[in-house]
């Protein structure tokens, strides 16, 4: 279906008629049965994001009224351009969607198929509740909660990000980039990768799943019940320096170098560990498939 203008004003009136406040879901719902006889192909669609961008009063309800459009919709690839961040955009998608521009918060949520590729930013909850399909950034995502609770699917973030996968049951996670803190906090299963530094309390309070990062900071598996992380290197000029630790006092004078450097990496682990307490889950040194098992179920095995 092409609409003209007269209708882009009859379909803006539909979702300016909402009231009563609902929940996120009940609201896609809504706007999902309300606008049912839409069958708006890719030019239509993005006439409509043109007539609400200008609108702060609707800032929520577009974004999940343009959602139950673009799932309505016959067109399966959709390209939107916007000129200012959405909230709820793509939610509960189905469909390949190409959003040029920066997007705000719940992009993605409940995703149930389809790709959504975000050529821009995002802010909080990016693919929250994500059951299926595909989601990749390449800007940057300023908050954390990407892949909030996600049950499946995938996620691609191309650059750094503050924290992900928090309390996430399945799925998978790929940083290309570095993560600050917490990833992976409350994990319950799925696969976390950080192409990066994993940053601090890596897989903090984690319950199952798995964690794979090139390096990670101070209080991995800090009070982790179930599941592994795999820590590729570990830098102990890094971790010796950092103001949570003693200083690792060795007396060199007399070692061979590389004995010298086993006895730094081995005592930065133990100091790691005992910063992580009660961590119950596996903590391996290396790539999965070739990892040295250093810490079991709350004991050290080095």
């Amino acid at each position: 279906m092409v609409i003209n203008y007269g209708e882009v004003d009859k379909i803006y009136e539909l979702v300016n008629s909402l009231k009563d406040r609902l929940e996120i879901e009940e609201m896609y719902g809504y706007y999902r049965e309300k606008l049912k006889d839409y069958k708006l192909d890719k030019e239509s669609l993005q006439k409509l994001i043109d007539r609400f961008e200008g609108d702060e009063k609707l800032k929520f309800q577009c974004g999940i009224a343009m959602s139950a459009l673009i799932n309505n919709s016959p067109c399966n690839d959709i390209e939107l351009e916007l000129t200012r961040p959405w909230n709820y955009l793509a939610m509960c998608n189905t469909k390949n969607v190409d959003i040029i521009g920066d997007v705000d918060s719940w992009v993605g949520a409940y995703s149930k198929g389809g790709t959504l590729n975000i050529r821009g930013n995002a802010k909080y909850y990016l693919g929250t509740y994500m059951e299926n399909g595909e989601i990749t950034i390449y800007g940057y995502v300023d908050r954390e909660s990407t892949g909030y609770a996600m049950k499946g699917g995938k996620i691609t973030v191309m650059n750094d990000i503050p924290c992900c996968g928090i309390m996430m049951s399945g799925g998978k996670i790929i940083v290309k980039g570095n993560a600050n803190s917490e990833v992976g906090l409350g994990m319950k299963g799925g696969c976390i990768v950080i192409e990066g530094n994993g940053g601090n309390f890596l897989g903090k309070n984690m319950r199952g799943g798995n964690i794979i990062a090139k390096r990670a900071g101070y209080g991995i598996g800090d009070g982790m019940t179930g599941g592994n992380i795999f820590i590729e290197e570990l830098d102990p000029e890094q971790i010796y320096m950092d103001r949570f630790f003693y200083h690792i006092v060795v007396d060199r004078e007399g070692l061979p170098k590389h004995i010298y450097d086993e006895i730094r990496v081995r005592s930065c682990i133990d100091l790691m560990c005992k910063i992580s307490k009660n961590a119950k889950g596996n903590i391996f040194l290396g790539k999965p498939g070739n990892a040295k098992l250093i810490y079991e179920k709350g004991k050290l095995k080095l």
